[in-house]
């Protein structure tokens, strides 16, 4: 599951996150595929990165430049299998789901092993993030969950309707939501429906912003109670999974480590750049340095050229000579000429 959303102030903001999704689905289609035979590590790490590069490089194919500011646009993403997967988040947007749970009460729950990944935004709370940034890895969030019932992925404009002020989901919005979509016997009549709130008077009235909304459930969701309750907080940090996408012959494990594997190669990089930095402020200091000598010795040089050249303090200065006066003591005769 894939969601861009483009910049409004980028021209070709439109294009850039239709090409965004459409690229990264289809890479995660291919990881899906690779994930079932291949135990999970920091290889995904660098597969989710590889994949950010090649979009990034039609983008500029698209744009036939270097200079991609005008395609700007976010990236929330997830690959999600029978006992687990991972979010890929760049920007604002949101993800967020969990797992039911039945209660002593026959209430189920929605908010079992709840999870959520938050927007990013940057100093004021209408800026974020772009994948077409060149700073785009110190945005990249990747983050393992354990096994979900169900999931939403939203740009700003559907967070606006779905979740309260972008730190949790909205009961009152997700629960009839939910309830709604699975009621409907086919895509494309869950679709529609889907449509049909988003482009509601009331929802425009949230949000004049545009407004997307990706919703996966299992279709069992219904079926342990019709009363489901879902509380108002949830855990920003998803727990580690145990597993994750089980295939049909042997299942592909997660070591407990996993979410550590991920948090190592985002360490790493943090790493790299306060090493950078160091040496840029080392290098910036010794060119200080050899300026404020260079500049000394400068000074110290001009200064003493200045003082030979001046006379002494307590020497007596020479006096003016006139045309046919002789400096002596002498009477003083005009000269013929």
């Amino acid at each position: 599951m894939v969601v861009s959303d483009g910049a409004g102030t980028a021209k070709h903001s439109e294009k850039g996150s239709s090409l965004v999704t459409k690229t990264f689905a289809h890479a995660l289609i291919e990881l899906s595929s690779k994930i079932e035979s291949r135990p999970p590590g920091a290889w995904i790490n660098d597969f989710v990165i590889e994949q950010i590069i090649n979009v990034r490089e039609k983008i500029r194919e698209l744009a036939s430049s270097d200079d991609i500011k005008d395609y700007h646009c976010t990236l929330v993403a997830c690959l999600i299998g029978n006992n687990g997967g991972f979010l890929i988040h760049i920007g604002d947007g949101a993800i967020f789901g969990g797992a039911t749970e039945k209660k002593l009460n026959g209430e189920v729950s929605l908010s079992k092993n709840s999870f959520i990944s938050a927007p990013e935004n940057g100093e004021y709370s209408n800026e974020t993030y772009f994948i077409t940034e060149g700073d785009w890895i110190k945005h990249l969030r990747i983050t393992p969950i354990g096994a979900v019932d169900w999931i939403v992925l939203g740009t700003d404009g559907g967070t606006s309707l779905s979740m309260l002020a972008d730190k949790a989901p909205k009961p009152g919005f997700i629960i009839p939501l939910l309830k709604m979509l699975s009621d409907s016997d086919s895509l494309e009549a869950r679709t529609n429906k889907l449509e049909g709130i988003l482009n509601n008077e009331q929802a425009d009235k949230l949000t004049n912003d545009d407004k997307t909304i990706c919703v996966a459930f299992k279709p069992n969701l219904f079926e342990q109670s019709d009363s489901l309750t879902m509380s108002a907080t949830t855990t920003e940090r998803p727990n580690t999974p145990s597993k994750i996408f089980s295939g049909n012959t042997q299942p592909s494990t997660i070591s407990a480590s996993f979410e550590k594997v991920v948090q190592d190669g985002i360490s790493s990089r943090k790493l790299v750049l306060i090493r950078l930095r160091l040496a840029l402020i080392i290098l910036v200091s010794i060119l200080a340095v050899s300026f404020g000598y260079f500049a000394v010795q400068t000074y110290i040089h001009g200064h003493q050229v200045t003082l030979e050249t001046k006379p002494k303090a307590n020497e007596p200065k020479p006096k003016k000579l006139q045309d046919g006066i002789k400096s002596d003591s002498t009477p003083h005769t005009k000269s013929n000429i």
